[in-house]
């Protein structure tokens, strides 16, 4: 499966780290405050337009629109030149899914069956794609999940979050708690984790 999607361009009048850091930092911002939801069978909804002059940035920087129309996105990891992007497949929105990018603005699945929502982070290690997903972390490779972890606590409002490579070469990830202050409220049901 393949999207066009608008390719981008950063120019920067600083060191080469600062502008990376930063254009990444652009880039997170803009997909999070230009996110559409779509249907759940993944429908594209008409771009919204892009006014670059409504975001401060300093001199010698410029922001433009890298992705549009993801649906929840709540990972984005560099591999190379690609973007990797996870969307969260969360209530309500497009099915979950990992999506890498090029820089010539293509987009192809890396992941979508076998996902469970949310999918809330993303880590490269050694060329293996990790993805921590709904009480459990998998390798997707080809298309294909193979679990990792596995009966991860993650049946309430929190769930296994992103994933972070350490210094010791360990993998780590964030574990939520199953309620908010153990209450359960009307939110646990209305997001489907009470029956």
């Amino acid at each position: 499966m393949s999207i066009n999607l608008a390719a981008c361009e950063w120019t920067s009048s600083v060191g080469p780290s600062h502008a990376r850091m930063f254009r990444a930092a652009v880039f997170c911002f803009l997909v999070c405050i230009f996110v559409l939801p779509v249907s759940a069978a993944r429908a594209q909804e008409p771009a919204r337009t892009f006014d670059a002059d409504a975001i401060d940035l300093p001199d010698g920087y410029e922001a433009e629109v890298v992705v549009a129309n993801l649906s929840v996105p709540t990972t984005l990891l560099f591999d190379g030149d690609d973007l990797l992007v996870a969307e969260s497949g969360w209530v309500n929105t497009a099915l979950p899914r990992v999506l890498r990018i090029t820089p010539d603005g293509m987009a192809t699945e890396l992941a979508g069956a076998g996902l469970e929502s949310p999918v809330t982070g993303l880590a490269m290690v050694d060329g293996q794609l990790y993805v921590s997903h709904r009480g459990k972390v998998s390798i997707a490779a080809d298309g294909v999940l193979r679990d990792v972890v596995t009966g991860l606590p993650s049946g309430g409002d929190h769930q296994n979050n992103n994933l972070v490579l350490g210094a010791d070469g360990n993998l780590y990830l964030g574990q939520g708690t199953v309620t908010n202050s153990g209450v359960v409220g009307m939110d646990s049901y209305i997001f489907g984790w009470l029956e």
